[in-house]
């Protein structure tokens, strides 16, 4: 295992214990408060979509061109946030090192 994909294993498992102690915490739609209470929380929650679909936008095109099927991961993007496309790039490194 490179270190590229060690990196993103300790990403991957860090945020998605903290974004379930979060929810635990918060319950699953807690952030609306957040984004819907002030302006900052309202920009940041549409920063965070804008960056999620350009992402999805970039795996859609990497996805076809590696004949990986894409609409798992942007159902699950659009239900679990970040950790789904933490997965996906997990998954396409391992496919990459199985191609070298």
């Amino acid at each position: 295992m490179n270190k590229k994909l060690w990196i993103l294993y300790i990403i991957f498992i860090d945020f998605v214990i903290f974004t379930g102690y979060v929810v635990y915490q918060e319950g699953y739609f807690g952030f609306l408060d957040l984004a819907l209470g002030s302006l900052w929380g309202g920009q940041v929650f549409i920063d965070l979509v804008i960056a999620l679909l350009l992402f999805l936008t970039w795996m859609l095109g990497d996805a076809k061109a590696r004949g990986v099927t894409a609409w798992p991961y942007v159902v699950g993007t659009f239900c679990l946030g970040s950790i789904v496309p933490l997965w996906y790039l997990i998954r396409r490194e391992h496919a990459l090192l199985k191609q070298a």
